[in-house]
């Protein structure tokens, strides 16, 4: 019984601390001239405005939060290097990041 008492706080801890978890994504679509590509996950699809580092290329695999918005740190896989990017939305059908994107790149 004692020994159950002691792990309780550390139990609440863990349940009460923020968890990142990682998606893992693949570049579907970016154009030359254009700061935005679209992400292709288990989930769906997430529309990136690339904010620093080396701009990703078709196909590269991203890992990081990209299923939540705001500026991200992330990884490319492909190229093992560090990059930043503004999530502007995730979780979308193919149809609504393609329409997005053609929004933020053909003004």
């Amino acid at each position: 019984m004692k020994s159950s008492l002691t792990l309780l706080p550390l139990i609440a801890c863990l349940l009460a601390s923020p968890v990142s978890v990682a998606a893992k994504g693949e570049v579907v679509y970016i154009e030359t001239g254009c700061d935005y590509y679209i992400l292709q996950s288990s989930d769906g699809f997430a529309l990136v405005e690339h904010a620093e580092g080396p701009t990703p290329s078709a196909d590269d695999v991203i890992v990081g939060d990209f299923e939540s918005y705001g500026k991200k740190q992330l990884f490319n896989r492909t190229s093992r290097e560090r990059i930043k990017g503004w999530v502007v939305d995730f979780w979308l059908a193919q149809d609504e990041a393609m329409q997005m994107y053609l929004e933020q790149c053909r003004r």
